[in-house]
């Protein structure tokens, strides 16, 4: 299991949003359970400067 967090500059087609948390730490949690318990392949958590929030994807 790996995270690409940071590496993603725009979502793929397949990739899809999944929340707007407070923190990375919350984020990378939400993601990894997605992963595990809900069968997706990775999770992504971006920073975009403005919001002030995580926004987490999947896929």
């Amino acid at each position: 299991m790996s995270s690409i967090e940071g590496k993603l500059q725009s979502p793929a087609a397949d990739w899809q949003w999944y929340g707007d948390y407070d923190s990375q730490w919350e984020c990378e949690a939400i993601g990894g359970t997605a992963v595990i318990w809900w069968g997706y392949s990775q999770y992504s958590c971006n920073y975009f400067d403005g919001s002030g929030k995580w926004q987490l994807y999947v896929a």
